[in-house]
Formats: structure tokens, sequence, C-alpha cells
């Protein structure tokens, strides 16, 4: 993004939200365990995606596009690029590095599980 808007701070986020570490496997883990969990399980699995090519990449994560310039951009940059002008600027960028062949996207997860063993509480009646 730096490379398609010059002068434009970018940085995506791990998350979206400022609720927890859930990019952080060690955070995950202890944070199950904090909260009474047994059996806890964390895996960090990767899988791949390909891309057919820049018109299908942009058709395919127009909606992160526009999250991300609506959530890490001012105003004034909203008013200066409209979302039609960032999608042509990715996808010509995308068409300028890639050509008009596709390319494979890793993606990598944390998926953690755990048990929370509830109490029974006896009443007496």
């Amino acid at each position: 993004m730096e490379a398609l808007f010059p002068g434009i701070p970018f940085s995506a986020p791990m998350q979206l939200h400022d609720q927890g570490r859930w990019f952080d496997y060690d955070w995950v883990r202890n944070t199950l365990l904090d909260h009474g969990f047994k059996n806890v399980k964390v895996e960090l699995t990767s899988y791949v995606t390909h891309v057919d090519g820049p018109e299908h990449f942009v058709t395919q994560f127009a909606m992160m596009f526009d999250l991300l310039r609506a959530t890490q951009w001012t105003e004034e940059l909203r008013a200066k690029y409209s979302k039609e002008e960032v999608r042509e600027s990715v996808k010509s960028y995308l068409s300028e590095k890639y050509g008009e062949q596709g390319w494979d996207i890793t993606w990598s997860l944390i998926v953690g599980s755990g048990q929370l063993h509830k109490v029974e509480t006896s009443s007496s009646t």
C-alpha cells in the first residue's frame, strides 16, 4: 500500500480491535488457561490459497481494502482516495508486479480450544 499511496503511513493491523493479542500463540494459550480452561490445545496452522491474478485478488479482497480504509485512514485520506481508486491502484500495482499470472498466498492462523468445567451448585429445597 505504501508504494501505491506515497506519504500515507500504512501498517496493516494484526487484528482490528484492541481486545487481547489473538495473533500471539503464547497469549492465546495463557489466556485460555487464565480463564479456567482445562485440556488447552493451541495449534498454529498454515494453508495456501491460489489467486488467479490481479482482478481475482481485488475481487476477493475488496472488503478488506474497504475495512482498512475505513478503520486505518483519516477522513482526509478517505476523501482524497475513493474506494474505486484504491481498488484500481491495487489492481494496477499487482499487474505490474505479477503480470496477469496467478500466485499463491500463505495464510496462518492460531486455533485454540479447551474445556471449561462447570461447577455444580447444590440447592437445598
